[in-house]
């Protein structure tokens, strides 16, 4: 990809795409017990997810990265939809700094992960407790 190829240059970087299908079975399996909650219906499907993984050494280099892996997602993005093919859903472990994982659950979904985070979970002790990464937030 060309938005890649400077990272090749840099010191001890490595980018991979790693692919990973999810079928309209699997996607069907989910919604069994009680819905799913990751806003997935079998209709969508099947779906490919793409994990555009770098690893690097130098922390000089960090903005360089995640400059060319954003581009990487918004052309990604912007030639699924042109193909008709783009899907909102990000799965969570593939998902970029600052991408909004839970607006592709949809906003029913989000609201109920909410109402059951404040039912069982009153104090947010659960999303305190975890540092960084992706939080649920609260309406």
């Amino acid at each position: 990809m060309e938005e890649l190829s400077p990272l090749t240059n840099l010191n001890g970087s490595l980018p991979a795409l790693i692919f990973q299908p999810i079928s309209k079975s699997t996607i069907a399996q989910m919604s069994k017990n009680g819905g799913n909650a990751l806003g997935l219906a079998d209709t969508e499907g099947p779906l490919m997810l793409v994990n555009l993984a770098v690893m690097w050494s130098e922390p000089a280099d960090d903005d360089n990265i995640y400059a060319a892996t954003s581009r990487v997602i918004e052309r990604s993005a912007s030639a699924a939809k042109k193909l008709g093919v783009y899907n909102r859903y990000i799965y969570q472990n593939y998902a970029a700094k600052g991408q909004d994982v839970f607006a592709g659950y949809g906003t029913n979904n989000r609201r109920r992960l909410i109402n059951v985070s404040k039912k069982y979970d009153p104090r947010g002790v659960f999303q305190k407790l975890q540092p960084g990464y992706f939080k649920l937030g609260r309406f």
